[in-house]
């Protein structure tokens, strides 16, 4: 006999319009079963917090697709796909595949139901699988107990839900105006719930950020039930979210002058006061564009009328230094109280420029004076230009007549009557500034004004005399060719020893290389690299595990480090390479170092190690590794900063005291200088110091070597990272440095005519492209040094470190140049 749950299935089902679904009894079924049919089993029917749940699995065992089964909770129909995975029902029927489960949660009242299946699709007739009575517990209850603007475009919404019969944490949705805005599970701690709820416990509060725009909006709470598919309301608020963003306009970018001159409004209700405006301006270095920050005070009435606030709500930002091309202006509102900063508006311009146009070609020494040459041209006129050459502060006018048919050549609309010749005399030895500068004639479209070029200088003793015109040119970065596994390479210091044959020995203090999200995928301090002939700067490194190799290692005589988990370092400083028959021997100092993450740095005196090189054997690829002579040689970590060959055969080495970690100008010096046979260069005794008139045995006895304060009376004495090399066409000893606080955008030039002195004032240079900004962090370059294998006739080689070349990933180079230099004996 068909049970009595059978019956009352047949009898539900018929009720709720499922007759055509030819429902019979089991018995019946079973009699007209001899063929296929559809397959299937109700595996789970349970009650939950507002919901049942249904799970089992429906199948054609004929191989056919599109099962699915109809589940009614009471008369309330659902048709659920059978698509999930049932790898144990896939063994019986091979055909059908792995696919066939469903597990379902409906929408149910409190209390009982009656849920009955029924399998449907394929090519087979419909079967239903049966029905079962569930009770589904209470739906979740909940209550915003606080609905608050904290900050701007949001509502933070606190309070609490949960099943009164279960532990289970509820999913909450917060919708703003019936859209879902924002979801967060009630599984904070909320005591005082326990006590109402004892069956559901006290973690079911919430507190949640719900973006809303300024207006009034009707902000809900709901629950999901039946898992997902349905949401319960739990309570709801109307909230007025009033307006605190900044805004404003970007109204114009104009040309003033040689400036650019960006002007709109600003304001925030947040404030009844004036709001500062950030304004940027795109620039064609490496990093962040430049940046000007103005106050919107100025009076706009319109803007008053407009918002109904202060008039004071106008800016008008001038933004110097913008070079001509295509520039982008943005104006950023800076945000008082709630809210952010926000852009209000953004320009690009193409900035043209109508000033003179000129070059500084030559500065000369000349007895008692100087020479200045070059040419200025204005694109607006084919009337002279005034150049004026000011030597420490005093002008001095030229016409630019002169004859340049070089320049007219190059640029006819100009003509060749542009050429610029004046000598200022009555210069007393020492060093002096000289600059110049080209006030426009005739103004044009675009950046209008003077033009005013990079300043040179000139140094004159009563032997000999410096001039530069100051401009440092960069041959590029130093480093890999393309292709080369460490073409990413950062690494700085760039210290250099010229090999017979013409290559060069690079030594660098910490090398590594970042990964595209900043972290490290390598740091080996020490490395070396070897350039060939003609090509000073390309490096052709070993190559190890994707790393460089370490140059010199920690020896078991290493000092100790005062933190044991610091890491033993060596910091390549100066060296020397002295011809030894068939072989060039390259001494090397170096600074022991221990290194702690998040620590300053710890010296520990000064090591000396040798590397052995064939002239003509090349390097190429080849693992560069020293052996260390003396890893204590020295227990002033000043000693041998600086080290050269003099025309004698010895080693000059030279020490700048100063405080370890970085101090005033005034704290950094003197510096002393020692010598020494590089057979003894590893014997600590055998160095003689220079006291002034002769060189002997101890520090102690060692005088200042002579070095001048620069043209501002500081002392400009080398912070750290010097290098002194012997210029054997003028016979002058040149000693190159980053001056103080070591970390700049320039660089200082000293000569002498012995390796002890007295050394002249500093000719202190700019560099291009060392001062600039990534991510609000400023980088400059330092290690600043000669390099004479980058020099020529009448430039002298030089190089730095510098901190910023590239962004993705950040990344600095030791880029090398040359910078114009004429000297003469008197």
């Amino acid at each position: 006999m068909p049970s009595l749950a059978w019956i009352v299935a047949v009898v539900v089902a018929i009720g709720a319009g499922f007759a055509l679904l030819a429902l019979t009894s089991p018995d019946a079924a079973a009699a007209a079963s001899r063929g296929p049919r559809l397959e299937g089993s109700i595996d789970l029917v349970e009650g939950t917090p507002g919901s049942v749940r249904v799970a089992g699995w429906a199948l054609d065992p004929l191989g056919s697709g599109g099962v699915g089964v109809a589940v009614a909770v009471d008369r309330s129909w659902t048709l659920v796909p059978a698509q999930n995975l049932r790898p144990d029902i896939w063994r019986f029927f091979p055909r059908s595949g792995p696919f066939h489960g469903f597990d379902v949660r409906l929408a149910a009242s409190p209390g009982p139901h009656l849920v009955c299946v029924v399998a449907a699709g394929g090519r087979l007739p419909q079967r239903p699988l049966g029905c079962r009575l569930v009770s589904a517990g209470p739906p979740p209850v909940g209550v915003i107990d606080t609905a608050e603007v904290l900050a701007a475009d949001e509502v933070t919404l606190s309070g609490w839900a949960l099943f009164p019969a279960a532990t289970d944490a509820v999913e909450l949705k917060a919708t703003v105006d019936g859209s879902v805005a924002a979801t967060a599970v009630a599984a904070t701690s909320r005591p005082d719930l326990a006590a109402v709820f004892p069956a559901a416990g006290a973690d079911h509060g919430f507190r949640l950020a719900v973006p809303a725009a300024p207006g009034r909006h009707e902000i809900c709470v709901t629950a999901s039930v039946a898992g997902g598919a349905a949401l319960h309301r739990l309570d709801c608020r109307t909230v007025d979210v009033p307006v605190t963003q900044p805004r404003g306009s970007l109204d114009s970018v104009r040309i003033d002058g040689a400036d650019l001159v960006v002007e709109g409004w600003a304001d925030d209700p947040d404030t009844a006061g004036s709001i500062d405006v950030r304004v940027t301006a795109s620039r064609d270095q490496v990093g962040d564009p430049a940046v000007t920050v103005t106050v919107a005070d100025r009076p706009r009435p319109d803007v008053a009328a407009f918002l109904g606030v202060d008039a004071r709500r106008g800016y008008s930002a001038r933004i110097t230094g913008v070079a001509a091309g295509t520039r982008t202006f943005c104006a950023v509102a800076v945000n008082q109280h709630l809210g952010n900063d926000r852009i209000v508006g953004c320009r690009t311009v193409n900035v043209a420029d109508s000033r003179p146009v000129g070059s500084l070609d030559t500065i000369s020494p000349v007895p008692g004076g100087v020479r200045v040459r070059g040419w200025f041209a204005d694109p607006d006129t084919r009337a002279p230009v005034t150049v004026v050459v000011t030597v420490d502060g005093s002008p001095h006018s030229v016409p630019a007549t002169g004859s340049r048919p070089d320049v007219a050549g190059a640029y006819p609309a100009f003509g060749d009557a542009v050429g610029f010749d004046v000598t200022i005399d009555g210069l007393a030895n020492g060093v002096h500034d000289v600059c110049v500068s080209a006030p426009d004639v005739v103004a044009g479209a675009g950046l209008v004004g003077t033009r005013v070029l990079p300043c040179g200088g000139v140094v004159s003793t009563s032997t000999y005399s410096v001039a530069t015109t100051g401009a440092v040119a960069s041959g590029g970065t130093v480093g890999p060719p393309p292709g080369n596994p460490l073409t990413r390479i950062d690494r700085d210091a760039g210290v250099t020893a010229m090999l017979r044959d013409g290559s060069t020995l690079w030594l660098f203090g910490d090398s590594m290389e970042r990964a595209g999200d900043g972290s490290l995928r390598y740091f080996i301090n020490n490395t070396a690299a070897w350039a060939p002939p003609g090509s000073a700067g390309v490096t052709l490194d070993a190559v190890v595990g994707g790393q460089p190799v370490q140059f010199a290692s920690p020896t078991d005589a290493f000092p100790t480090c005062t933190r044991p988990t610091d890491t033993r370092a060596m910091w390549p400083t100066s060296a020397v390479v002295i011809a030894d028959g068939p072989v060039d021997r390259v001494l090397v100092y170096l600074t022991n170092i221990c290194m702690g993450r998040g620590q300053p740095t710890e010296a520990h005196g000064v090591a000396l190690a040798e590397w052995v090189y064939e002239p003509g054997s090349g390097g190429n690829g080849q693992p560069i590794v020293a052996t260390v002579l003396n890893q204590r040689l020295f227990s002033d970590f000043h000693e041998a900063e600086a080290a050269v060959i003099g025309t004698d055969g010895r080693i000059y080495a030279y020490a700048c005291d100063g405080p370890e970690q970085g101090g005033w100008p005034t704290e950094y010096g003197p510096c002393t200088i020692s010598r020494v046979a590089p057979s003894d260069a590893a014997v600590a005794a055998s160095y003689r110091y220079w006291n002034g008139s002769a060189w002997v045995a101890g520090k102690s006895s060692a005088a200042p070597v002579v070095m001048p304060d620069g043209r501002d009376g500081v002392t400009n004495l080398p912070p750290g990272g010097v290098n002194v090399v012997h210029d054997a066409t003028s016979g002058l000893y040149v000693m190159g440095y980053s001056p103080w606080p070591g970390y700049t955008n320039q660089m200082a030039l000293r000569f002498a005519t012995a390796p002890q002195g007295p050394f002249s004032a500093p000719l202190v240079l700019s560099v291009a492209d060392c001062n600039d900004t990534a991510g609000g962090t400023r980088y400059l370059c330092y290690a600043a040094g000669v390099q004479p294998r980058f020099s020529q006739p009448g430039r002298l080689g030089v190089g730095w470190y510098d901190q910023l070349v590239a962004i993705t990933p950040l990344r600095g180079a030791y880029t090398a140049g040359s910078v114009p230099l004429e000297i003469v004996r008197w």
